[in-house]
């Protein structure tokens, strides 16, 4: 009798036993969890800071862009991406460009040689001497319908695009170098393009 008492409390001993580290798991659990909430709250609203203090802007110019991200969107109510704002930027993949854009300045993505993608708005009215040479990974490049001034070596040694549309809008065609590099030039595997109806300027490609 005293044997089967004994069983009885050692039962009874162990489910409260299981219960107690049971209730203690679910709670620390319950703390684990909380705490990778905040600390994920904590590194988005991290990077949703070191991604705009990535960018140095004047009066709505970007001077540069200081941070290491391979997708960038450039913020709303920048009017001008400056001179060499990302020149050099080896770690870039893709851009997207905000219609705030009206200009971008002269070797602005130069050398920006792992680019493969980038999205004009067509706010953009001048692209600048050397703007994406160099940029030898980026093949699809849709010109803007308002685009006016096409600088030149504005794609130089872009040797991934294949084909290319001039707006009807182009007013104002460039050639750098003392006038010996057109806005395709070295482009060695453009093999079409296509020219809007009604435009009145044709780029030496």
């Amino acid at each position: 009798m005293r044997k089967k008492k004994f069983l009885q409390h050692m039962l009874l001993g162990s489910f409260v036993a299981v219960a107690c580290l049971t209730t203690l798991d679910l709670n620390l659990n319950k703390t684990l969890t909380a705490q990778a909430k905040t600390a994920d709250y904590v590194t988005e609203a991290q990077s949703v800071q070191d991604s705009t203090s990535d960018f140095d802007i004047e009066d709505g110019v970007l001077k540069k862009y200081n941070g290491s991200a391979s997708s960038v969107v450039i913020p709303d109510g920048v009017t001008e991406i400056g001179n060499d704002a990302f020149k050099r930027n080896v770690v870039l993949r893709s851009v997207t460009i905000s219609d705030s854009v009206e200009k971008i300045g002269n070797s602005a993505f130069d050398s920006c040689t792992n680019l493969q993608s980038v999205v004009l708005p067509d706010t953009v009215g001048v692209i600048g001497e050397y703007a994406f040479s160099n940029c030898k990974k980026l093949e699809n490049v849709n010109l803007p319908e308002n685009l006016k001034e096409l600088d030149g070596g504005a794609f130089l040694n872009c040797t991934g695009i294949k084909k290319i549309t001039i707006p009807k809008s182009l007013e104002k065609v460039e050639a750098a170098n003392w006038g010996t590099e057109g806005p395709f030039a070295g482009c060695s595997n453009l093999k079409t393009v296509n020219f809007e109806k009604g435009i009145t300027n044709i780029p030496d490609c």
